[in-house]
């Protein structure tokens, strides 16, 4: 699939997406592929095919190219390690990766959880509060998460500007499995300034079943197997500039670890973050964090 979104930034107005890649190993049939798809993109009037983005930079995209010994945490791409050469050998070359970090729940530094009183002082001068997010205001909470999505992430690579249509399409298929203990949003004045999204790995739930398929009687069963999930993702933390660097995304952190400790999850991943994120990259560092998967986007000069 090949797809030119019209809301692209203007840096990458000349550049189309593909997406939903699959093949053999095989070099013809990849390239035959690939050739329909710039021949696509050149129809259009652009000059560059960038991907595998499913859609946009808010799906799953990337080619996994290290850490397959390791199961796909919750909408993270899995594929077969030839992907990354068979790419290539069509002509694509690195745009840039993307890592998965993992840490266990009861690894999570102690000098970090002691830093909290710290920062709690830190944010009640400032007239900052954190709390969880509200279910029972569910469209509301997740109006103002999109609304601050645009603000927080537009200097990203790949950035793609999020209506609130669409985000509230993404919160609701998460909606049956939400847990808002593992969702914090920082206000201030009552405006939102931070959020931290965890979501429980529902892929815990999925490998229970029955070669892969959910009929009416495992989507009855979905609940209680949720239960069983002891595995979490770390999916977005987004920090408005003005507010970065004031421990909000450190406090969130914090809250999310012990939120996990005491509910029984085991262990959490946190992707997807960009090579070039050098906030996110130091975060995970302090935290000890294994980086332990890495993802791949490729670009095409056509």
């Amino acid at each position: 699939m090949v797809h030119n979104r019209a809301d692209k930034p203007e840096a990458d107005k000349d550049c189309a997406q593909f997406g939903f890649f699959d093949s053999i190993d095989d070099h013809e049939v990849a390239q035959g592929l690939f050739d329909a798809g710039t021949e696509q993109a050149k129809d259009w009037g652009l000059s560059v095919l960038e991907g595998p983005e499913n859609f946009s930079f808010n799906d799953s995209l990337g080619v996994q190219v290290e850490g397959f010994n390791h199961s796909p945490y919750y909408e993270m791409p899995y594929n077969s390690p030839y992907y990354d050469q068979l790419i290539q050998g069509c002509g694509f070359k690195k745009s840039i990766d993307l890592f998965a970090y993992y840490i266990a729940t009861m690894d999570f530094p102690e000098r970090l959880i002691q830093a909290k009183p710290i920062l709690v002082s830190r944010f009640a001068q400032r007239g900052i509060r954190i709390r969880n997010f509200d279910p029972n205001r569910f469209a509301q909470e997740v109006d103002a998460i999109s609304d601050l999505y645009n603000r927080a992430w537009v200097s990203n690579q790949g950035f793609v500007p999020v209506s609130r249509n669409e985000f509230q399409f993404y919160f609701r298929k998460y909606k049956p499995f939400l847990d808002p203990d593992l969702i914090f949003v920082a206000e201030k004045e009552g405006r939102l300034i931070g959020f931290s999204l965890t979501l429980p790995n529902l892929n815990d739930v999925y490998t229970r079943l029955k070669r892969g398929k959910m009929p009416l009687l495992e989507l009855l069963r979905l609940g209680s197997l949720t239960r069983k999930i002891k595995t979490i993702r770390i999916v977005a933390i987004g920090i408005e500039n003005d507010f970065r660097r004031m421990g909000i995304d450190s406090y969130f952190y914090i809250k999310t670890f012990e939120a996990a400790q005491q509910k029984g999850y085991l262990a959490g991943e946190a992707s997807r973050v960009l090579e070039n994120n050098e906030m996110m990259n130091n975060a995970m560092a302090k935290m000890d964090a294994q980086l332990y998967k890495r993802y791949r986007l490729y670009r095409l000069a056509i």
